[in-house]
């Protein structure tokens, strides 16, 4: 299960081949095994994430967070797979 909250600005959400739009304060819920993405619209932003089980996304975020350059693709796919997510398909675009 996944929980999102948007502090700040825009982000747009894609699930289930439906886009939908948070604003500052819109909380969203994303049960397990659904394929979702998001981006964030404005150059700056805050969200909450919120993950249960947590399982591995710490220490996805704290891998992607501690790079020193833009990780290819491949960089991206390995990291996603050692903690246990897929990369399915495109991400979202402005």
């Amino acid at each position: 299960m996944e929980k999102l909250l948007s502090l700040l600005k825009f982000t747009r959400l894609g699930q289930n081949n439906a886009l939908m739009e948070l604003t500052a304060g819109d909380t969203i819920f994303l049960p397990r095994n659904i394929p979702h993405t998001w981006i964030q619209l404005s150059d700056k932003g805050k969200l909450v994430y919120f993950v249960q089980p947590a399982g591995k996304a710490e220490a996805f975020f704290r891998a992607m967070n501690n790079l020193d350059h833009k990780p290819s693709k491949e960089e991206v796919d390995k990291l996603h797979e050692a903690c246990g997510m897929k990369v399915i398909g495109p991400g979202l675009s402005l």
